[in-house]
């Protein structure tokens, strides 16, 4: 939940975020990947910069977030689809590390 945050961020870190406060029932999942100060987050609605919660947490860092929606408002998908962005970035990572230009 976006109020239970830690205390201090990590210099390497994934997390995923509800938007709604601890009392809540839960709206809306959220999430980033911090890599020192720069940060890549993700809303699956799309053109949404993070909540300010999010944004005084990550004060030091500079935030990339994407422009395209991948779901509808109606749907109930956001978590599912964060954690598919953070494996395909992982994915990428270990690409990257293991196999550098050696695949053909």
């Amino acid at each position: 939940m976006r109020d239970r945050l830690p205390c201090k961020p990590n210099k390497m870190e994934s997390m995923i975020v509800n938007l709604d406060s601890s009392q809540g029932p839960g709206t809306h999942w959220v999430c980033f990947v911090k890599s020192n100060s720069c940060v890549v987050f993700y809303n699956s609605f799309g053109d949404l910069s993070p909540c300010p919660e999010i944004q005084t947490y990550l004060k030091d860092c500079i935030i990339k977030y994407n422009f395209d929606s991948q779901q509808n408002y109606n749907t109930f998908v956001c978590g599912h689809l964060c954690l598919l962005f953070l494996l395909e970035n992982e994915a990428e990572k270990v690409e990257q590390k293991f196999f550098n230009n050696k695949l053909r």
